[in-house]
């Protein structure tokens, strides 16, 4: 990827609320598991997951065309 690309993808992240920024991180960056991240955040497995796919969920309306999300 270039790093416009790169650029593109850090500023939408940013844009992530703070708990859900960083279960996107641990998970893709850090490559960590559910398990792994829950003590690290101070929540559950399950709320891990809750986070991850709130922030996806984000994501992809970020970067529908306006048009689409109408």
């Amino acid at each position: 990827p270039s790093s416009e690309a790169a650029i593109d993808v850090g500023r939408l992240l940013g844009t992530l609320p703070p708990r859900q920024r960083a279960v996107m991180h641990l998970t893709v960056v850090e490559g960590l598991t559910d398990g792994e991240i829950a003590p690290l955040l101070g929540i559950t497995a399950s709320s891990v997951r809750a986070h991850r796919h709130r922030a996806r969920r984000g994501l992809e309306r970020s970067l529908m065309p306006r048009s689409a999300t109408r």
